[in-house]
């Protein structure tokens, strides 16, 4: 996807977990304007993304460099997909930044959980989480 039609666009993260268990990504966002990238207060964000399985928790979580730029754009991640995890786990409570809700009241995000090779897919949809702002999602497994 280009800058320009990136900034039209809202986001969707993809979490491919690895053989341990874990992900991790990052999106460098900017305005394709400015010539030198990542300069000190430029126009630019870094997100880091780093998920998996840790104890009976599914985790995403973020890292944001200079997140002002990209909250500013307004940029929102409106779906999260899992795709690789081994068990096929249900989901019982989610957690954002300590604070427990239940599945409707997530984000106003939807769950839907697919099995597709003997792996399970968890995908949530329906959020409106800024991306320039670090946050944690959890989601508890059953056991």
């Amino acid at each position: 996807m280009t800058t320009e039609a990136a900034r039209k666009s809202n986001f969707e993260l993809l979490v491919a977990l690895n053989d341990s268990g874990s992900a991790l990504g990052e999106v460098f966002l900017d305005d394709g304007e400015e010539v030198e990238m990542g300069r000190q207060c430029g126009r630019w964000s870094l997100v880091r993304f780093f998920g998996g399985v840790e104890g009976n928790q599914l985790k995403l979580r973020t890292e944001v460099v200079n997140g002002k730029f990209a909250v500013d754009q307004n940029w929102v991640i409106t779906k999260v997909t899992f795709l690789g995890l081994k068990e096929q786990s249900e989901f019982k409570r989610l957690f954002i930044n300590g604070n427990v809700k239940s599945l409707n009241e997530a984000f106003g995000g939807n769950m839907t959980i697919g099995i597709a090779g003997g792996f399970t897919i968890v995908e949530i949809a329906g959020l409106s989480q800024l991306i320039g702002e670090e946050f944690e999602l959890r989601r508890k497994l059953n056991g």
